[in-house]
């Protein structure tokens, strides 16, 4: 793993684009990418993975331990606006260099953020590829994975290029606009039967009951809980990650800060001040997207914790207004039958300077 010590740097290519070309491209400083988003506000669209504190936490514990992290920096030539801006990595895998998203595993959706002169048709998404490409530092492999194809009503010009493939992974995205008994009703019938057995026999304990997290002591607790839990399930695992310094760090920085601004919300299910499950998600407007859970990982299994947590907190957010529950990539079981249909995100790959066929690697997909 190549470590950053800011002694050294990329060999840019520096800036792209002119009088004769739609679009004009800039390497960013991570600080200046950041500048820029804050300038931008509300007119930039990106997904909860691509927030300003998102970010910023990242490059502060994983960034800079596992590359150079770096933004490009996308402008209209002609109105001289922000069309995108490209939060990525630089790193070494075994002999090659890679550009890829700034995730590291830990971004469920990667994407451009979208600025206000961000291309709508294919001719502007070449247009604007190829600027990034000439802009980029020196490296053998770009790879882009994990790409949701729109951001809220607007098309990821990435994800729409002839290059662009279906990934291998799926998101979880539910709508309940209408009332939470509706949504119930159209559950099959079994699992509405077994929701509401698993809820009884959890609440009949003294003491037993749901959650949410408010302060940043009890998230510092909670959260340490769903850490102790998620290990005890996956921990032997050796493609388990979460247990890494820069990620651990990440994650717990991300919930506490969350919980105490809002942008995060941690909910539980408690027996006295025993944790039975926990869920981790992140906020954004009237949309919920799921992150982490955990359960006990040897009681409470007759009650199905996993399911429960998340039904309660689902129920909990729509009467505070919420009607978008996105549950993210992944398959585990709790989230199988309550979100009833998979979008597949779209994986863009290619390869510069030569060194590597332009193929269409498994490993490009995952």
């Amino acid at each position: 793993m190549m470590v950053s010590d800011n002694k050294s740097s990329p060999k840019w290519n520096g800036s792209s684009g002119g009088p004769s070309q739609k679009f004009a491209a800039r390497a960013e400083s991570w600080a200046d990418g950041l500048a820029i988003l804050a300038h931008e506000g509300v007119g930039a669209t990106g997904s909860v993975f691509q927030s300003i504190d998102w970010l910023k936490i990242w490059n502060e514990t994983i960034g800079r331990v596992s590359g150079w992290p770096f933004m490009i920096g996308v402008w209209e030539v002609r109105q001289g606006s922000l069309a995108a801006l490209l939060p990525l990595l630089l790193r070494r895998s075994s002999c090659l260099r890679v550009i890829e998203w700034a995730d590291c595993g830990v971004s469920d959706y990667n994407c451009p953020i979208l600025g206000a002169s961000a291309p709508r048709d294919l001719d502007g998404a070449r247009a604007m590829w190829k600027t990034i490409l000439d802009t980029l530092p020196a490296a053998d492999i770009v790879k882009f994975t994990k790409m949701p194809g729109a951001l809220g009503n607007r098309p990821n010009p990435l994800a729409n290029l002839p290059q662009a493939g279906l990934c291998a992974v799926h998101s979880n995205a539910l709508a309940v606009p209408s009332t939470w008994e509706d949504y119930l009703q159209s559950l099959d019938r079994r699992f509405r039967k077994e929701l509401r057995r698993s809820w009884r026999v959890f609440a009949k304990e003294n003491g037993a009951t749901f959650k949410v997290i408010d302060t940043q002591d009890d998230a510092r607790r909670v959260f340490a809980t769903l850490e102790s839990q998620q290990r005890a399930r996956f921990g032997e695992d050796e493609a388990y990650l979460l247990d890494r310094p820069e990620i651990a760090s990440f994650y717990r920085q991300m919930a506490i800060k969350g919980v105490a601004d809002g942008s995060a919300m941690l909910t539980a299910l408690t027996y006295g001040d025993e944790v039975v499950a926990t869920l981790l998600g992140l906020v954004e407007r009237s949309r919920y997207v799921m992150v982490r859970i955990s359960t006990h990982p040897t009681k409470w299994r007759y009650c199905s914790p996993g399911r429960l947590v998340i039904v309660e907190t689902m129920r909990m957010l729509h009467g505070r207004g919420f009607d978008t529950f996105d549950f993210s990539i992944g398959d585990y079981a709790a989230k199988r039958r309550v979100v009833r249909f998979g979008r597949p995100a779209v994986a863009a790959w290619g390869a510069i300077c030569g060194l590597c066929p332009c193929k269409k690697y498994d490993a490009a997909l995952s």
